[in-house]
Formats: structure tokens, C-alpha cells, sequence
């Protein structure tokens, strides 16, 4: 999903690995799996591809079709399927990504690919993706409306299946949450 921050900082090594390992035949793609109501227009995921000059294949699966077949367990996941239709690795979050590389390298090793002209592995884009780094659990998303009883609202508000819209001036939005920050 385009709009979480967990996808988005898994993105840059997906793209690089599609990069690298789509000309020795592996296809890395994203299926789109909206998170929020406005994800599932087409024309703002193609906004979004284009912002993020992702050049992977995107599949928009906005019914979570994909989600629902492969159990899916949050954003971002990551599949690992081999030309036989065998899963040979899976991923849920962020992180793992030197073992992923590893596993999708040993898969084209074994489709024919010499590993000698495969690439050393991507260098890590952050201290916080090395091996056994661990993050307390975040708080967890608030989703609306079932969950709108976790805010406290003053003021006039618009609400939606997935969003809220101040329309006054003064309304204030109060939740209480443990992180590092907080994306409204």
C-alpha cells in the first residue's frame, strides 16, 4: 500500500531487486492492496507509481482477492514463488531483506542463473533493516469507524469509511498512541 510508511520503506529494495534480477528472469511485482478507501482509485495508484518512479509491475487488488488467497498478515508482506509454483519464502513487515535477497538469489542459481554474476547483495538503506534489530509494536492503526470511539473529537467533523475532516475552525482530534511519531 502506497499510503504506509511500512511499504514505503520496503519499496526501494523491491525495485532495486527488480533491477537486478528481472534480466536473469524473475518478475517483482507489487499487488496493491488498499489499505484505505482512496487507495482503490486506479488513477491515484498510477499517481502514486509515478511519484515513486516505481518501474515493477503493479497489480491493483482492491477487493484483496490476492490478500484473501495468500492469507496476507499486514503491510507490506513479501512472497517468494518459484516458476513451479512453490513457495520458497515469505515475509511479513519490514526487515529480512539480506535472507530475502539470498533466497531469491538461490532460486535463480537453480533456474540456471551462475552464481558468480549474481550481484553481492544490496547494501542495507538503513542501520534499523540489519539482522535482529527489533521495534516495540506500534500502536495500532485506528480504523474508522469501528474503531472512532479511540479519538476524542471537539469541533465539527466530516467522517468517511476511512477518514475524518475538520470543518470548523478549533476542532481538535485527540488519541492516544506509542511511537515515534504519529502520521495524520
Amino acid at each position: 500500500d502506497f499510503a504506509r510508511v511500512n511499504s514505503l520503506r520496503t519499496q526501494p529494495y523491491m525495485e532495486e531487486w527488480h533491477c537486478r534480477y528481472s534480466v536473469l528472469g524473475a518478475t517483482v511485482l507489487a499487488i496493491h492492496s488498499p489499505g484505505y478507501t482512496f487507495g482503490a482509485d486506479e488513477s491515484v495508484v498510477r499517481a502514486a507509481v509515478e511519484r515513486l518512479q516505481m518501474q515493477r509491475p503493479v497489480l491493483l487488488d482492491p477487493s484483496f482477492i490476492a490478500w484473501r488467497d495468500y492469507g496476507n498478515k499486514g503491510w507490506p508482506a513479501r512472497y517468494l514463488w518459484s516458476k513451479g509454483g512453490e513457495l520458497r519464502y515469505f515475509h511479513y513487515g519490514e526487515g529480512d531483506y539480506e535472507d530475502c535477497e539470498s533466497a531469491l538469489q538461490d532460486a535463480l542459481v537453480e533456474y540456471g542463473a551462475e552464481q558468480a554474476s549474481l550481484p553481492a547483495p544490496m547494501a542495507l538503506l538503513r542501520q534499523f533493516d540489519a539482522p535482529g534489530v527489533e521495534f516495540p509494536a506500534q500502536t495500532a492503526d485506528i480504523a474508522l469507524p469501528p474503531e472512532r470511539e479511540r479519538l476524542e473529537l471537539t469541533g465539527g467533523w466530516n467522517e468517511s469509511a476511512d477518514w475524518l475532516e475538520a470543518v470548523e475552525a478549533g476542532a481538535t482530534a485527540h488519541a492516544t498512541c506509542s511511537a515515534a511519531g504519529a502520521y495524520a
